[in-house]
């Protein structure tokens, strides 16, 4: 049973808690949230060997049942004895009720060589990132948090504790609370959009194949074992665009003409389809900090950040091209000076 606790009608009663504790109770019991890998206890370490495909979308759920009890038990305080204990500290913990189960989802999702594994990595982000976006602007809770800042305790907090309630309540407003519902439907609209597009970014890049097949010749400066794994035969080397090809090669490998081939290629896995997605994301970002009232995505991100505007970070940046440009000129110059020595010891070799 799971109640659908980011309506901003949702009003904590009796009969909510009691059918979450029914919840609650039913995974308690369950042999498999109990052989489950990733649903551990704190410190507890994943065992990543038996993970199945099964256990991906059963934690994901886990996680959110869970972390909606932790909710109506925030929401259900009154609020004359709202605390930072009952309140913040709470939220902090469903906050890691989540990205405890959702971390390693979104690392095997990436990762895993199992087909069905990663897809089930996707369908569970999906899920839990839809849940944290209808948490990001359910009424009850902001309002809890709301009515404890106005407390004399939260008047008092440390700096440390100060900045968690601030940064709570702007996130509340900048996932548009203020606006109507209308426009709030469309707000989470577009964040549902852009979570998907995020994981088939990620997912284009993640299964894109492409190689180089370079002569003996090419492959001077590498180990015997490196070179003995990536063998065709006739003297001919297949480079692939994995981590243990690319690096090992752009580190050692004597010809700059492959390691530039190479690099081209890694830096553009993912093409054409990820132009089309960057595109859209951008759009789609544009519509959302529209929405809220920024000029621009940008605007909207760094607002709160030390630099303030998208102008400052602009000014900072060409001010550093500027800056730089002497030492950066100096550096290239005997680059290429070391370059010219190399070439010619091994022009006379």
């Amino acid at each position: 049973v799971k109640m659908d606790v980011n309506s901003n009608m949702l009003k904590p009663s009796y009969y909510s808690v009691l059918i979450y504790m029914i919840s609650i109770s039913c995974f308690q019991d369950s042999t498999s949230y109990k052989t489950n890998p990733l649903i551990t206890e704190m410190n507890e370490r994943i065992d990543f060997s038996n993970i199945r495909s099964n256990h991906i979308l059963e934690a994901a759920n886990y996680s959110i049942i869970m972390a909606d009890s932790i909710l109506n038990e925030i929401i259900a305080v009154q609020d004359s004895l709202r605390t930072f204990k009952n309140t913040l500290l709470n939220l902090d913990q469903l906050y890691n009720t989540i990205s405890k189960v959702w971390n390693p989802i979104e690392l095997l999702s990436s990762v895993s060589n199992n087909e069905k594994i990663r897809i089930a990595c996707d369908e569970a982000s999906l899920l839990i990132s839809s849940y944290s976006i209808n948490l990001s602007s359910n009424l009850l809770l902001y309002k809890a948090i709301h009515r404890y800042s106005q407390s004399a305790e939260a008047q008092s907090l440390q700096a440390h504790r100060k900045r968690f309630l601030e940064s709570e309540l702007r996130d509340f407003q900048n996932s548009g609370l203020g606006l109507t519902s209308d426009k709030q439907n469309e707000l989470k609209k577009i964040q549902n959009k852009i979570s998907r597009l995020k994981i088939n970014f990620i997912n284009n890049i993640n299964t894109y194949r492409d190689s180089i097949i370079v002569e003996k010749s090419l492959m001077k400066g590498l180990s015997e074992h490196f070179k003995d794994e990536r063998y065709l035969g006739n003297e001919i080397y297949k480079l692939d665009l994995s981590y243990p090809t690319f690096y090992p090669f752009m580190e050692s490998a004597e010809s700059d003409s492959i390691r530039k081939l190479l690099r081209i290629k890694f830096l553009n896995k993912g093409m054409p389809k990820n132009i089309d997605i960057l595109d859209e994301i951008i759009i789609l970002r544009n519509q959302y900090a529209d929405l809220i009232g920024y000029p621009s995505f940008a605007a909207f991100i760094i607002s709160e950040a030390m630099a303030g505007t998208p102008m400052a970070v602009w000014q900072f940046l060409n001010n550093l091209i500027v800056k730089n440009k002497f030492k950066a000129d100096l550096d290239t110059k005997q680059l290429l000076k070391m370059k010219k020595m190399l070439n010619q010891q091994s022009d006379s070799e």
